[in-house]
């Protein structure tokens, strides 16, 4: 077992608090006005298995690639480890336009081309970078600013588009900054939110900026302030926001994320690997890691990023980066 304060348990609270999310979330996809009743139904009596989506499946091949290649990113591999992934396994629900840019990775096409090709050129704005990039944030020893730009190189083989990769950017300093700041420490709002969004750019910065004020209202307000869709503006933003409504309580936050509606099984997802890198991994409910279908290989994937920052750790104290960010 983990130390209760030690980076592996936070790396791994965050990836098995992640896909349960995303489990308990599928259920929910592409739905709005949700009763509260029956998503508390779902989270508080899971089924015999839950079974995550792509997003996890993403996350878990990003993880892999951080823990083989020492905490780096190989562009070319992580390219051919997404379409692999895909191609092994299409059934986990992945969207029409990561379906066709996979199937041409898959084909032979460079990823560059492929990624850029995206949306008639434009490129992904969607959350499907974002969605994965919690490993970036739980490599030890690394410098937000650092975190900053293996995010970027993480997002950038399968988005082009600002908003896709300031999605990916915001969602593992989010990570990484929960995972830096101890339980029994408050979180400084304000200054979170500013380190994230000084490394984004004006757009995504200005969505972010909104946040603090919808802390204190009804969660109602975050579905009327953001879209809870599938693109990187419309999803990181709330699932930001309901961590910090709830930094210390995983079921309540899933129960807010999956409430919002949309795209509940990223944005749930999103939600917990924070919270999970800030409570660590006894944060999670025994009923849903006891469910959760391959917990070892996501326990694994945990402790291959924990050992992946090895040498970065010898040059960063755990907790050097927790105030001031």
């Amino acid at each position: 077992m983990a130390a209760p304060n030690s980076w592996q348990t936070r790396a791994r609270g965050s990836l098995l608090l992640a896909a349960c999310a995303d489990a308990l979330g599928s259920v929910f996809e592409g739905q709005r006005g949700l009763d509260p009743e029956r998503v508390a139904e779902a989270v508080d009596h899971v089924a015999s298995s839950l079974c995550w989506t792509d997003d996890t499946a993403q996350t878990l091949v990003l993880a892999e690639h951080l823990a083989a290649h020492g905490g780096r990113i190989e562009s070319d591999a992580l390219a051919a480890g997404f379409a692999d992934a895909w191609s092994a396994e299409p059934w986990r629900g992945y969207g029409h336009g990561a379906v066709q840019m996979l199937a041409q990775i898959n084909d032979g096409t460079p990823w560059r081309e492929a990624a850029q090709s995206a949306f008639g050129g434009s490129g992904s704005l969607g959350n499907g970078a974002a969605m994965r990039a919690a490993p970036v944030g739980l490599v030890p020893g690394c410098s937000l600013d650092e975190v900053a730009v293996a995010a970027t190189a993480s997002a950038g083989v399968s988005h082009v588009h600002p908003e896709g990769i300031d999605g990916a950017v915001a969602q593992a300093l989010a990570v990484a900054i929960a995972a830096r700041t101890p339980k029994d420490q408050g979180l400084q709002v304000n200054e979170v939110i500013e380190a994230i969004a000084a490394r984004t750019g004006a757009v995504f910065a200005a969505e972010l900026r909104a946040v603090p004020a919808l802390l204190a209202g009804p969660a109602a307000a975050i579905s009327d302030r953001y879209r809870c869709d599938a693109t990187a503006l419309g999803a990181v933003p709330p699932a930001i926001a309901v961590f910090l409504r709830h930094p210390d309580d995983p079921v309540a936050l899933v129960k807010e994320a999956i409430g919002l509606g949309g795209d509940t099984d990223t944005i749930a997802a999103m939600a917990a690997a924070i919270c999970g890198a800030h409570c660590g991994e006894a944060a999670v409910p025994q009923p849903w890691s006891a469910a959760l279908e391959q917990a070892a290989r996501v326990r694994a994937a945990a402790d291959g990023l924990t050992r992946s920052g090895d040498a970065a750790q010898r040059r960063c104290e755990y907790g050097s980066e927790t105030n001031g960010y």
